[in-house]
């Protein structure tokens, strides 16, 4: 009786006494489970690599700053994770890190002891930490300083000369081995990309560069700002594979430019929100402030049923989403009326600033 032939060894292995299937697979129930280290509930994570996309001018730098100042600090956030200090590394080629970027972390509230900037050349001129020949001293720098965050400001400046950023080919592996060490040191990397105008295609794909940015990413976060007549800004989850889908955060950002922060964050009820009411043209937009008269005049007495209201604005041509968008911007107030059934709910104006009406 013949021999049986040997089974198949890999080349790539130095132990060759060891099976295929040993040296590239392990069980499921070997692998521990672990819990998402959240730094914003169902937004950010810890030990991930994100992107915070938006508008140009829609202020992704001041919301980065209020950011930091949660990471350093423990500035308060909706969902902000209650653990301890950790540093920051911001990284900038668009802003003036002396003039723009150390004012706004300042009155952002962030403890600068545990803010980083790159450091100068021989010229004065901050180093370019660029990916991938620079991912092994980010490395060092990251276990060195205790970084919990790393800021580029924007994506696409922080790449190694002669890549093509709109290959999926090129930057996927290098996108791949900084998720790696995002992983392994629970640092977060943010990348900030711009968006582009056109709408035609999925938000998540809408950003500047290759797609594959935003599908390698943890979660991709876009700050919408719906009306650049009023400080109001929306902040919505785009696509995450994190498990766990939150609504989005209402905030105002506040002050003069170079020194303003980000105020009055606010949850809003997924349920209602319409992202595509934030991203209206003028045309569109005139129709939201209809609906603002119309609130303003049904409201002018006080406490109305909502479904009055909603009658008046179907009658009207207002739909419901523009309706409450409408309604979350002017800050109109809500309450339930009634115990038991059927009960109903009312709406009413917000109490003129300094009042002592507080109309309930």
């Amino acid at each position: 009786m013949s021999a049986s032939k040997p089974r198949p060894r890999l080349a790539v292995t130095s132990d060759e006494s060891q099976d295929a299937a040993e040296w590239l697979t392990r069980p499921a129930k070997s692998v521990k489970a672990e819990k998402v280290d959240w730094m914003i509930r169902g937004r950010l994570a810890y030990g991930t690599f994100a992107c915070l996309d938006g508008v140009k001018g829609s202020g992704k730098s001041t919301l980065c700053a209020a950011l930091a100042a949660h990471v350093t600090a423990g500035a308060k956030i909706p969902g902000g994770s209650k653990s301890g200090k950790g540093g920051v590394l911001w990284l900038t080629t668009e802003e003036s890190y002396e003039s723009a970027v150390q004012p706004r972390l300042k009155a952002a509230g962030a403890d600068l002891s545990h803010v980083h900037f790159p450091g100068l050349n021989e010229h004065g001129v901050p180093h370019r930490l660029s990916f991938p020949s620079r991912l092994k001293a980010v490395r060092e720098c990251i276990e060195g300083l205790s970084l919990t965050m790393i800021i580029m400001d924007p994506l696409s400046s922080y790449w190694d000369s002669g890549l093509d950023l709109n290959s999926e080919g090129c930057l996927r592996p290098i996108l791949e081995a900084i998720a790696v060490v995002a992983a392994e040191t629970g640092c977060l990397f943010l990348g900030i990309r711009q968006l582009r105008k056109d709408r035609s295609c999925a938000k998540v794909d809408r950003a500047m560069g290759s797609a594959c940015v935003g599908h390698v990413a943890r979660s991709v976060l876009a700050t919408d700002w719906p009306d650049q007549r009023c400080e109001r800004r929306v902040l919505r989850v785009v696509n995450t594979n994190l498990g766990e889908r939150v609504g989005p955060l209402e905030y105002q950002i506040v002050g003069e430019s170079g020194s303003a922060v980000v105020r009055s964050w606010r949850s809003l009820d997924a349920s209602t929100d319409d992202p595509d009411a934030d991203e209206m043209d003028r045309g569109e937009r005139s129709v939201r402030e209809t609906a603002k008269r119309l609130l303003s005049a049904a409201l002018a007495d006080g406490w109305i049923a909502a479904r009055v209201v909603i009658s008046e604005a179907e009658s009207a041509g207002i739909g419901i989403r523009t309706l409450n968008t409408a309604k979350a911007e002017m800050g109109v107030q809500s309450r339930r009326v009634g115990s038991a059934q059927p009960a109903f709910w009312e709406w009413s104006l917000p109490p003129v600033r300094g009042s002592k009406d507080a109309r309930v």
